[in-house]
């Protein structure tokens, strides 16, 4: 998974479920990524959804795509206060953005 077709494919599914931003960590993100490698997300969603619902409804978006999904599906609030986290540190460095919802002016 490489292409920016491949890219757009991942935003097209999450972008209907409100998601704001959706970024893209692990091997395809460092351009290392295998044909067995596994599509790492870091989802971030504000919804009054359990942790165990968000994930499942991403998952289930994404259900159609030839890789495995391994997402990280957070509200912005769990990811600012859990940032230092040494796995979201590394997250963090590595991540590239791959959508963002665009702010509506009211």
């Amino acid at each position: 998974m490489s292409q920016m077709s491949d890219w757009a494919a991942v935003a097209e599914r999450l972008a209907p479920l409100g998601v704001e931003r959706v970024y893209l960590f692990g091997s395809h993100a460092r351009g290392t990524a295998t044909r067995r490698s596994d599509l790492d997300l870091l989802v971030l969603w504000e919804t009054p959804l359990s942790p165990l619902e968000r994930i499942g409804t991403v998952l289930s978006a994404l259900k159609d795509l030839p890789w495995v999904v391994e997402p990280v599906v957070l509200t912005p609030a769990e990811l600012e206060n859990r940032r230092d986290l040494p796995f979201l540190k590394g997250v963090l460095k590595e991540a590239k953005l791959l959508y963002e919802r665009r702010k509506t002016t009211a």
